[in-house]
C-alpha cells in the first residue's frame, strides 16, 4: 500500500490533462464516498496522498478541491474534522486543507474555511498554531 500511495501523492503533481482518470476519481470519492475521506485521512499513507491532493500545484483543481474539503467537513456534522484534525496523521491533512482553502480566494473559501472551523471550535478549546515553509 505505501508504494501505490507515493505513486499516486506523485502522479498528483502532474498536469490535471495527464492524470484525468485520478481527478475524476477524487470527484467519485466527494460525491459517493465521503466517510472514505475521513478514513484515508487519518491513515498515515493515505494521509499522504490527501495532503498531495490539497498542495499548490496539484493536478486538482480549486473547484475538486473545495468540493473534497466541503464532502469531508459535512459528512458526520463535522465529528471528522475534529477526529481527523486531533489524528497524527489526520492533523497534517487538515491543515493542508485550511492552506488550500486559504489559497482560493476569500470569496471561494469562506464557507470552506467555515466548514473546517466551527466543528473546532465547538470544542470550545482552540490551539493557535502556524504552518512554517522551510
Amino acid at each position: 500500500m505505501h508504494a501505490g500511495c507515493m505513486m499516486l501523492s506523485a502522479l498528483l503533481s502532474f498536469p490535471t490533462d495527464a492524470v484525468k482518470p485520478i481527478v475524476r476519481g477524487a470527484q467519485a470519492l466527494a460525491r459517493q464516498h465521503a466517510t472514505a475521506l475521513h478514513a484515508l485521512a487519518t491513515d498515515r499513507t493515505g494521509g499522504r496522498v490527501l495532503e498531495a491532493a490539497f498542495k499548490p500545484g496539484s493536478a486538482l483543481s480549486a473547484a475538486v478541491q473545495r468540493e473534497m474539503i466541503h464532502a469531508f467537513a459535512s459528512s458526520g456534522e463535522g465529528a471528522g474534522v475534529t477526529a481527523a484534525a486531533m489524528s497524527p496523521a489526520g492533523g497534517w491533512v487538515v491543515s493542508a486543507m485550511w492552506s488550500a482553502a486559504e489559497a482560493m480566494g476569500e470569496e471561494e473559501a469562506g464557507d470552506v474555511t467555515g466548514l473546517l472551523a466551527k466543528p473546532m471550535l465547538a470544542l470550545g478549546e482552540c490551539a493557535v498554531y502556524l504552518t512554517l515553509d522551510v
